[in-house]
């Protein structure tokens, strides 16, 4: 576990052993997995005593997702609630995406977000309350019935260490720890079936195109269509993972640079060039994010990549 998080879960489970713990509880984390992670161990511990204990199948652990909850569905749980626990006097509920963001209209989702609010004025006897989701997407009313537990995004050695552990070869696992922004589920979803390494191949030949001026290049037509949007994003974070290698190469050793790619860029540009070719990075990053088309992106950001390369002491407006 990276010594951040464990600092931030420390409070949380010092409170369940002190037997003085929060009626409800909102695990605001980057990874859906960490938050479903912790939120087990909690549940072990506030009903079994033992956090490292299988909570998976224990009948006072109750598990809802909200992405895929209806309303008959709430009405449901909190029928249920109305119940005593089965076997401790501990409860514990968890609701996963309770910012229920795959609900048709904004309507329904702050009709069941509601429906959790008035539950959380008045808990049930016993119950313990988990949520975990977009922190931004749920109520300020609902936010402020709950005791935040903030889980911070990973270290990128923390993130080479799980793929590692996972199979992920040394190489690839800096590659994708270093473009994932401290996210571990991106991550293992950028090192899924091997794709990692070709969509990296893919992006850094494009780069070299821009960075060589080179006089065509071609966008892979799964990046540009609406569904390749995540891998359009992903080929921008591993360009400006390799552009950072090469700023660290440049400042580090100059005109000395080893003979990686790195060290050949680091070599050719200038850090203000480097530099200015990052922040080109960083725009097409915001302008992917806002749902530009990503083939507009990608000509606007080999373009200006190419004349940063090219003429030294351009300036580019994101």
């Amino acid at each position: 576990m990276d010594a951040r998080e464990g600092i931030a879960q420390e409070g949380l489970f010092r409170g369940i052993r002190a037997g003085m713990h929060s009626h409800a509880y909102l695990v605001s984390c980057p990874d859906a997995s960490r938050a479903r992670a912790l939120i087990e161990r909690a549940a072990a511990l506030l009903c079994l005593g033992d956090e490292n204990a299988d909570i998976g199948s224990h009948p006072d652990y109750l598990c809802y997702d909200g992405a895929r909850a209806s309303m008959e569905d709430m009405h449901q749980m909190f029928e249920e609630l109305r119940l005593l626990p089965f076997s401790r006097s501990v409860r514990v509920v968890f609701i996963e995406n309770a910012h229920f963001s795959n609900t048709r209209t904004g309507r329904k989702n702050e009709q069941k977000q509601n429906m959790i609010l008035k539950t959380l004025e008045e808990p049930p006897e016993g119950t313990v309350f988990f949520l975990a989701g977009v922190e931004s997407g749920l109520l300020p009313t609902v936010r402020s019935r709950c005791t935040a537990v903030r889980v911070p995004l990973m270290t990128q050695e923390a993130i080479e260490a799980r793929l590692e552990e996972g199979g992920i070869n040394p190489a690839q696992a800096r590659r994708v720890a270093g473009a994932c922004g401290g996210s571990l589920d991106a991550a293992l979803n950028m090192a899924d079936g091997g794709s990692a390494q070709e969509l990296c191949d893919g992006a850094l030949n494009m780069l070299f195109c821009a960075l060589d001026a080179a006089p065509s290049f071609s966008v892979p037509r799964a990046w540009t269509a609406q569904a390749g949007r995540a891998a359009a994003r992903q080929a921008v974070e591993f360009m400006l993972e390799f552009m950072r290698q090469t700023l660290a190469q440049a400042a580090k050793y100059g005109n000395s640079a080893g003979n990686t790619e790195a060290g050949k860029y680091a070599k050719k540009l200038s850090i203000g060039q480097i530099s200015r070719i990052i922040e080109v990075l960083c725009g097409a990053r915001r302008r992917l994010a806002a749902n530009t088309p990503a083939g507009s992106v990608f000509g606007w950001m080999m373009a200006a990549i190419t004349e940063i390369a090219v003429l030294y002491g351009s300036s580019c407006v994101d």
